[in-house]
């Protein structure tokens, strides 16, 4: 039994317990609905040896190596998951069987009847080589809770049921035999770490994602998507794109401003219709997915949780399902702020705070809470630092954990890794609050439109400074000869230039000659199609002597 507090990498335990041992080749991993596509995605990540991964569900089941089951379906396949023995068989957040008589204990712990019950009944636990339980909290409410997993880890080695609840929990004794039962868990079966105990080995902040699954609304996905389809036919705004590009390559000011303020004008029209849909997806999250249920399960065991989001709808649906929570938007009076700030922080029965991202990011302490949760994200990294350090910050004794709620396969799927990932760097790089200032909107890399440019007006005033005649007229050539095998990108075939790269691509080549910051520019689009060039690209490289 793995029982470290949460946040404590429970998961990544096990999977390292997969990796040293070889012998390991067959799976089990039951766990709550809600966790199975992040099991997946953990397995996927951290497994160092080549086993399959697979997720079973009502209506299916899979062959994999690692086959990842929530416990609602346990009793559905119990007769295939009985078929044979598993090298090993992990139960998380293993307190969802304490019951001895539900169907999920029954199906993964065999089921023993009593001698006035139909002995046909019983059966042995789901076969297995070795077992591992993982739970943050052993113990909901009693310790008799403990014997049902005790039991299936080390079958009589415990006593029986009523003699295990008698000297732990109901008997007069009972308050004098807690210490020996934390010395015979500990002597046996449980490791278990607290926070406190193992804080200087950890971040400040860890931050995870909560993948969701869409199967229950894949109506937002298609609305995503639509939306993306539309933009990579939008003629207007590659157009602008293809003018502002050439623009800052150019020596007219007026012509590049004029370019850059069209560029913005059309994407802003077309950042408000994905935040159309983004707001759609959040709002599904709460009231058509399962966030509440995940939140619930983040409270489980303590109130303080911070949640934060953006729109009041998504705000409101998630403080009806938590009355003792206090909620705080732009719209709230400072007076009402404050008070709901000392309540979270002083009542122990308040919770979780739930917060406006752009309105409750800063100025607050809310250091009574060790989780922050986002049921949307922001385009700005350091915004979502600004909220995470609500909770991390002068008074803090604890890691902070950051969790993102995501619907797999959604826009948000696409942006929240670039968006980790820069907050890692501005933390790493600053080692301290990070400000909004301090990073650029997160820009997504496979999906269209892309709003990256490919470089500054300065940087390529700087790299034209470096480029030699000859170098001028090895790029324009290596652009001519890709422009005579483009066919518009209208396929995506290495053939050529893809996407915007095409027009840009294109005009460059049809210059009698390219000036320096042209071919600066040229020589960014050309390092993508590097492998289709050859020599004509070894020609647009710098020689050592330059």
């Amino acid at each position: 039994m793995i029982g470290d507090e949460p946040g404590l990498g429970k998961t990544i335990q096990a999977l390292g317990i997969i990796n040293a041992d070889p012998s390991i080749r067959s799976v089990l991993v039951m766990t709550k609905n809600t966790l199975k596509l992040n099991w997946a995605r953990e397995t996927t990540k951290w497994l160092t040896r080549p086993m399959s991964v697979g997720i079973a569900g009502a209506d299916s089941w899979s062959n994999a190596d690692v086959v990842i089951c929530n416990y609602d379906c346990a009793y559905k396949w119990e007769a295939v998951i009985r078929e044979e023995v598993w090298d090993l068989v992990v139960l998380d957040e293993a307190q969802y069987c304490k019951n001895r008589s539900s169907r999920r204990t029954k199906a993964l712990f065999g089921f023993t009847p009593k001698r006035n019950e139909d002995q046909a009944l019983a059966c042995p636990p789901v076969p297995a080589r070795r077992r591992l339980v993982l739970t943050g909290t052993p113990i909901e409410n009693e310790a008799g809770e403990l014997w049902t997993l005790l039991n299936f880890l080390s079958p009589g080695s415990f006593k029986t049921y009523s003699g295990f609840k008698w000297r732990y929990q109901t008997g007069p004794e009972a308050p004098k035999h807690r210490n020996e039962l934390n010395r015979l868990l500990r002597e046996t079966v449980m490791v278990r770490r607290l926070k406190k105990d193992v804080l200087k080995e950890l971040p400040p902040k860890t931050r995870t994602i909560s993948l969701m699954d869409a199967s229950e609304a894949p109506d937002i996905l298609l609305a995503e998507r639509a939306i993306w389809d539309r933009m990579e036919e939008d003629v207007e705004l590659t157009e602008a794109r293809v003018r502002y590009e050439l623009a800052k390559a150019g020596d007219d000011d007026r012509e590049f401003e004029a370019a850059a303020k069209a560029l913005k004008d059309v994407s802003n029209a077309r950042v408000g219709q994905v935040a159309i849909v983004r707001h759609q997806t959040a709002l599904a999250k709460v009231t058509r997915l399962d966030g509440i249920e995940r939140l619930r399960d983040d409270m489980a065991e303590t109130p303080k949780v911070i949640i934060f989001a953006h729109h009041l709808d998504v705000l409101s649906a998630i403080k009806d399902a938590f009355p003792n929570g206090v909620l705080v938007t732009g719209e709230t009076p400072l007076k009402e702020r404050d008070a709901a700030v000392s309540r979270f922080q002083n009542d122990p029965a308040c919770g979780p705070f739930i917060g406006s991202i752009r309105a409750t990011g800063e100025g607050l302490t809310l250091t009574a809470a060790t989780t922050v949760v986002f049921m949307e994200l922001d385009w700005v990294p350091g915004k979502m630092s600004q909220c995470e350090d609500r909770a991390h910050r002068i008074g803090q004794k604890d890691n902070v954990l950051v969790k993102h709620y995501i619907v797999d396969g959604s826009l948000d799927a696409r942006m929240v890794a670039t968006l980790i990932e820069k907050q890692k760097i501005a933390d790493e790089s600053l080692d301290a609050e990070v400000k909004a200032a301090a990073l650029e909107p997160v820009v997504i890399t496979d999906a269209a439109p892309k709003t990256r440019s490919f470089a500054s007006r300065d940087e390529l005033e700087e790299e034209a400074k470096k480029l030699t005649p000859y170098r001028v007229s090895a790029i324009h050539r290596a652009l001519e000869a890709l422009s005579g095998v483009c066919d518009g990108a209208r396929e995506k075939d290495d053939m050529g230039f893809n996407g915007v790269d095409s027009r840009i691509g294109k005009s460059l080549a049809a210059c009698l000659s390219l000036r320096p910051k042209q071919a600066a520019l040229g020589y960014k689009i050309l390092r993508k199609y590097k492998g289709q060039l050859g020599s004509l690209w070894d020609a647009c490289l710098p020689t050592e002597t330059e």
